[in-house]
């Protein structure tokens, strides 16, 4: 849209320019035989047939069609514009019209504004070609020697959605993000004032970390084969339901679980300082680990895998610590 907004202002300077110079000669030139520079404002179609030595000026209503060449630049204003293929422009074109077809060579750069824009396999850009569009352009090979920005309503659609679309992923992201944070810090509180001796014993997970998967994966096959079992005896079935649906609750907080757990352990290990206890350290580690995971979970293949077994662990970790706790019941 800048580029855009660039050519109209250009055209609209070269307009009052160029109606300067008509008024200053008092004259309307329609079929000028002037070689020198041309200005030229005229209701009827427009060949420009003889050379013109210098640049030339052109404000026509109907249709202009350049077939010699111009040693100077073209501004042309005009409902349609043919530069055909005898046509060398040895400057730049500064160009808006309905209809723009481009057949010549021009050796320098193309500024054009046009609603319908045909360029052909014998044009040559010496430069850059900037072309602001109604409808799709198909540029030949080999035409434009220098950068091709063309700004179409598709592309500047696609631009647009594009842009929406990775502002609305972000957000989503964040929002997402930030939710998940809560949820593990609402977990956290939970099982520190409910379940302290989870949080104060580190070892669970740091010296049975394979104990932990193994149980994890057990407890990923037992718990659905059970369910399945209790549902079809029929009349355990509401027990089975109950399970699965526990289950589905295990699978979603066992990963903010693992995450607990992975913060406990370095936690557990600092040093405690007057200005920075052993709680905000929890707190803090758990946000930064959190947001790190859901950081991990973006990565294609990886992210899904990676949370996958984040689960697995958190079950394992979850199985394991219930059993210590058994056990120190029993002794």
């Amino acid at each position: 849209m800048k580029k855009t907004f660039k050519i109209i202002s250009i055209f609209i300077i070269l307009t009052i320019i160029f109606c300067l110079n008509t008024i200053s000669k008092a004259e309307d030139i329609e079929k000028p035989n002037t070689t020198k520079n041309l200005f030229s404002t005229t209701k009827a179609d427009l060949p420009v047939e003889n050379g013109v030595d210098g640049d030339a000026f052109i404000l026509c209503s109907k249709k202009v069609t350049i077939n010699s060449e111009i040693t100077g630049n073209l501004f042309v204003i005009a409902q349609n514009v043919e530069i055909t293929d005898d046509a060398i422009i040895d400057g730049s074109v500064f160009l808006l019209a309905d209809n723009f077809t481009f057949s010549g060579k021009v050796v320098k750069n193309i500024f054009a504004l046009s609603n319908n824009t045909t360029i052909n396999e014998t044009a040559n850009i010496g430069l850059d070609l900037f072309l602001t569009s109604g409808s799709e352009v198909s540029i030949p090979e080999n035409v434009v020697n220098g950068q091709t920005h063309i700004s179409t309503p598709s592309t500047e659609q696609e631009k647009i959605e594009q842009k929406e679309k990775e502002s609305s992923s972000f957000l989503d992201w964040v929002s997402s993000t930030v939710g998940y944070v809560l949820f593990a810090l609402v977990v956290f509180l939970i099982i520190k004032y409910k379940f302290p001796t989870y949080i104060k014993n580190n070892e669970i997970f740091s010296k049975n970390i394979f104990k932990c998967l193994l149980y994890g994966i057990l407890c990923l096959i037992i718990i659905p084969a059970l369910s399945i079992i209790l549902l079809l005896l029929g009349v355990t079935s509401k027990i089975g339901i109950i399970l699965i649906a526990l289950y589905t609750i295990l699978l979603f907080i066992c990963p903010a679980l693992m995450l607990i757990t992975i913060t406990c352990v370095y936690a557990n290990n600092a040093k405690e300082t007057p200005k920075f206890s052993k709680e905000k350290l929890q707190i803090s580690l758990l946000i930064l680990f959190t947001i790190v995971y859901q950081l991990l979970k973006l990565i294609p293949v990886f992210g899904p895998a990676f949370a996958f077994v984040m689960a697995v662990f958190g079950l394992g970790t979850l199985a394991k610590s219930i059993m210590l706790i058994d056990v120190k019941k029993e002794n």
